[in-house]
Parts: C-alpha cells; structure tokens; sequence
C-alpha cells in the first residue's frame, strides 16, 4: 500500500463558507453512509482517509466530501465542499466550504469534464476487487505508471470516460493502489455500478 494516499497534491485556492444546499444532498449523504458501512470508504490504521462521492452542481461545479472525512460514519453538510472551477494541465482547484477539499477533486473534475451527462462520481478502495479488476482484461484502467494527484491521473481518466459509449460505468487506478472509480448520470446509478462490481469482483 503507498500512503501517500489523502495528501492533496494540487494547488487549492479554498474560500471559507458555506456550500449552496443541493437538492440531493440527503441522497448523495446517505449513500456515502452506506458505502462506509461496507468499509469501501474508511480509513487506513494509520490514519489516513479513503474513498469519497460527489454529485454536479451545475456546469463544472459539483460538491464533494471533504478532505480527512473518511473515518466519520454520517458527514453533515459541513463536511461537504463546493469545488467552483479546476484546470486539469495546471493542477489547480478552487473551492468555497468549511472543511478542505478531498485530494481527490481533481480527479472527479476530470470525469464530469469528460461527459455532461455524468453527474455522480464514487471513488472507494477495496483491496479484492482492485486486484481482481486488474486481472480481467475487459476493465479500463489507468496506467501503472500515472500516480495519484497528478493530472496525468486526471487526463487519463477523461481519457477512459470519454472513450466509452455509456453515461455509466467504472475504471480501476493501477497506478493507485486499491482505488476504483464508479460514475453515472445520478448517484443512484452511480451507487448501481459500485454493486455491480461487489458481485463480479469482491
């Protein structure tokens, strides 16, 4: 496992206040409590976070989890971070909430980038199904050699997205340890993806 996962590797330009309310915060909310129930998102014993959800806001913008939420069983809207704009090539996010943005925000940025129609993204760790994606051939994956935080990791996953021919689907990280991405055009399908790969690959 490399612990660098958590630490945010991008330039973060983050305003104090509070988000806009969402009107599917509560659905977006409950299902990043369920994915924490199965240990898809968590923390490591050292500490350090794993996993997130976010959902579009409008145009690029979308709320996230914040960074170091991992651990909290149920997140209040406070824990939650509005990302307003992110340039993938100069490695930079601006964001507005009361906690910092998780390290993944670039990444989900590069995903709702790459299709309009996506407007949900999970990120979970999960050491079965991880291996097992990378064993089957058909899985897209990111390169072994793109590390996590950097924006070669977010254009490749534009990359995978916009390869595809769905709204929906899910790539694994190889470069990431244990990291799988799943996404669709709400969370409820986004959360459907991430079942599917619980009965294929766990």
């Amino acid at each position: 496992m490399n612990f660098d996962e958590g630490y945010i590797k991008f330039s973060l330009s983050m305003t104090q206040g509070d988000i806009p309310k969402h009107p599917d915060w509560e659905k977006l909310n409950d299902a990043r409590g369920s994915l924490h129930q199965l240990g898809l998102i968590g923390t490591y014993p050292n500490g350090i976070g794993f996993g997130n959800v976010s959902m579009r806001n409008s145009g690029l913008e979308f709320i996230i989890t914040g960074t170091a939420t991992g651990g909290i069983p149920i997140l209040r809207e406070r824990d939650y971070c509005l990302i307003q704009s992110f340039e993938l090539e100069k490695n930079q996010v601006r964001a507005i909430g009361r906690t910092k943005a998780s390290s993944e925000s670039m990444t989900h940025g590069a995903i709702y980038s790459a299709k309009e129609s996506i407007h949900s993204v999970i990120h979970f760790h999960n050491r079965k199904i991880f291996d097992s994606m990378l064993l089957d051939g058909t899985v897209p994956k990111t390169p072994k050699d793109v590390e996590y935080g950097t924006p070669q990791m977010a254009i490749a996953m534009d990359h995978i997205v916009r390869q595809s021919a769905d709204n929906c689907g899910f790539f694994v990280t190889e470069g990431h340890d244990e990291g799988v991405f799943a996404y669709g055009p709400s969370i409820d399908d986004a959360l459907e993806q991430t079942h599917l790969l619980l009965r294929r690959f766990a």
